[in-house]
């Protein structure tokens, strides 16, 4: 994976306007980390985030990037508030194609992790131990999450799916979710 790797860091330098190689290039970085200690996974995924900020800058509308993108945010374990951008990335990836039923997922499945992590707390990367809470790197405190923080956005991201496929069994669940959360209990389904 090496060799990939550095063929792929020197295509960039060569033609560093190619939004494709740029695309390879977090790939490799991505399928490079998976044979890497933890600690080397944190450099290689923000060398993964970093080569789809390349490529989106190249191409600033390409939907599989902006999905990528997010779920590489999505799983970043250097970043404390790696769930809160992996969501703006999702967002922005479906206002870019309001049809993609792809992108509407893995909206709908950030939100969702969001939701219950929120509850749940306690992982490396800025969450308390136990608690409800995440690190603000902005005011360097723990910050604690309230209940439905995320569930406006959750109820958004699964109508999103449900209005291309609407008999998708995990969104009517993240939506029931959602619902609690905000202590809608009579919510009509539309």
């Amino acid at each position: 994976m090496n060799d990939a790797v550095n063929a792929l860091e020197r295509a960039v330098k060569l033609k560093p306007d190619s939004a494709g190689t740029w695309r390879m290039l977090a790939v490799a970085y991505k399928k490079r980390g998976r044979h890497y200690s933890t600690f080397d996974k944190r450099i290689i995924n923000k060398d993964v985030i970093e080569a789809y900020h390349q490529a989106l800058k190249i191409e600033p509308d390409d939907l599989d990037t902006w999905v990528a993108l997010a779920d590489a945010c999505l799983w970043s374990p250097y970043e404390a508030q790696a769930l809160e951008q992996a969501l703006r990335l999702a967002q922005s990836a479906t206002k870019t194609n309001k049809d993609d039923l792809r992108a509407w997922r893995k909206l709908m499945g950030i939100c969702r992790r969001l939701s219950d992590r929120k509850f749940q707390g306690g992982e490396e990367g800025g969450w308390g131990p136990d608690k409800a809470e995440y690190y603000d790197e902005e005011s360097a405190k723990w910050v604690p999450y309230k209940r439905g923080q995320f569930a406006a956005e959750t109820v958004a991201a699964c109508q999103g799916v449900l209005r291309l496929d609407p008999k998708d069994p995990e969104a009517l669940c993240g939506l029931g979710q959602a619902y609690i959360d905000l202590q809608q209990w009579a919510r009509p389904m539309k």
